[in-house]
């Protein structure tokens, strides 16, 4: 995609071009994230933030072994030892 020239207004908007904004999926009044970094900024639509963010915790809980069947396995298992130590 081609570098395109914005203005700043007074009150300090930026006008996003329609081919970029489509190209990213930002609709009029979506969310984006707005990040200042190395003397640049960064705008990336809160969506695509939030599902990176979600991929990278899903490899640490998969690790974890958190799932719901894990913890019903978990509990079925004690429930079983439990009626041994009754019996």
């Amino acid at each position: 995609m081609d570098d395109v020239l914005a203005k700043v207004t007074e009150s300090g908007r930026i006008s996003l071009p329609a081919a970029h904004r489509k190209a990213l999926g930002i609709e009029t009044g979506g969310s984006v994230l707005v990040t200042l970094a190395n003397g640049e900024i960064r705008i990336r639509p809160a969506r695509r933030v939030m599902e990176a963010l979600r991929a990278d915790l899903a490899v640490f809980l998969r690790k974890a072994d958190t799932s719901v069947d894990s913890l019903i396995d978990d509990r079925r298992a004690e429930a079983r030892r439990e009626g041994e130590d009754d019996a």
